[in-house]
């Protein structure tokens, strides 16, 4: 029975050696540090194993003590190790997308700006448009009665005024100043 209790944990000592001889392979051949860390606590893992197979097998003194309950801590620590490096790596990873999206934010909020301000200078240039617009509906409409004035003038059934043409050219003169200055912008 003694036999095949042996038999049996060195058939497991072999399997864990097999597979971590293969996690052995892929940490050499371009695994991460944390990988070759885990590698290194099995290769110890199954060395301690061996032993303690021997122990079982009584092909070691038996005075010696077994060594694979203290490598479980050696593989716990092992796995902490990769965990913390992988867990500070993802909040380093984490601040830096962080700042980069501040980034992207902040030239988002200047395009943002400068778009309104084009917008409220076309929104002003149109309403500067329209006003003008206005002014020179309203001269068209009031140059009419300035017309018919200018004729009762020139024809002498104006009496009051001394100077009917400049009267005329003065009102004509103001009304397109103040549509020029209404188009003119800082005035």
């Amino acid at each position: 029975m003694k036999t095949w209790g042996t038999f049996y944990q060195g058939a497991n000592l072999t399997v864990a050696a097999l597979v971590a001889a293969h996690i052995g392979w892929l940490a050499i051949h371009g695994g991460s540090l944390e990988l070759r860390v885990i590698a290194a606590a099995l290769a110890v893992t199954i060395v301690a194993s061996a032993h303690d197979v021997g122990l079982l097998a009584q092909r070691i003194d038996q005075e010696g003590i077994y060594l694979l309950p203290y490598c479980g801590m050696l593989l716990f620590g092992s796995f902490l190790f990769a965990v913390q490096r992988r867990y500070v790596h993802a909040i380093n990873e984490y601040d830096h997308l962080s700042s980069s999206l501040a980034q992207r934010l902040n030239e988002r909020e200047l395009e943002l700006q400068a778009n309104h301000v084009r917008l409220l200078e076309l929104e002003r240039a149109q309403t500067l448009a329209a006003e003008r617009h206005r002014l020179m509906h309203d001269m068209h409409d009031a140059w009419d009665p300035l017309d018919d004035f200018a004729c009762h003038a020139r024809t002498g059934k104006c009496r009051q005024c001394r100077a009917p043409r400049l009267c005329c050219w003065i009102a004509s003169m103001t009304l397109r100043a103040v549509i020029d200055s209404a188009g003119t912008p800082g005035r």
